[in-house]
């Protein structure tokens, strides 16, 4: 599986003012999930697992979006997207599930102000 990891382990830890390794394998996951999200947002894509492609394969910013100057704010957007599922780790089981029922991450209304300028048009 290829997984998408738009800021460091070190940046996370820094954002999240988190010390110690004891949750770096659930941030590490977070950063994942998270960088998913803003790809999904901003409809980038993403290449398939091929022969060329590795199945293990992490792919940063810099591997799938070409606009440099953007890349400062897809990356505050992925900590801020990770501050939220972080801060809410303990609210979903796994397969995320609360209480029985689905959840849904939606991205706030902070996050997707700082994209909206990123995303393509479309036409209605």
């Amino acid at each position: 599986m290829i997984r998408l990891e738009f800021v460091t382990l070190a940046e996370a830890k820094t954002h999240l003012r988190v010390v110690g390794a004891a949750f770096d394998a659930d941030i590490l996951a977070k950063i994942s999930d998270a960088s998913s999200v803003i790809a999904d947002y901003l409809e980038m894509e993403i290449p398939e697992e091929s022969p060329e492609v590795a199945p293990e394969t992490v792919l940063g910013i810099d591997d799938i979006w070409t606009k440099t100057r953007h890349r400062g704010v897809i990356r505050a957007a992925t900590l801020l997207a990770l501050g939220d599922l972080f801060a809410r780790r303990e609210a979903t089981g796994e397969g995320g599930e609360r209480f029985g029922q689905a959840v849904e991450y939606v991205l706030s209304p902070t996050i997707q102000s700082i994209l909206r300028r990123l995303r393509e048009p479309s036409l209605a």
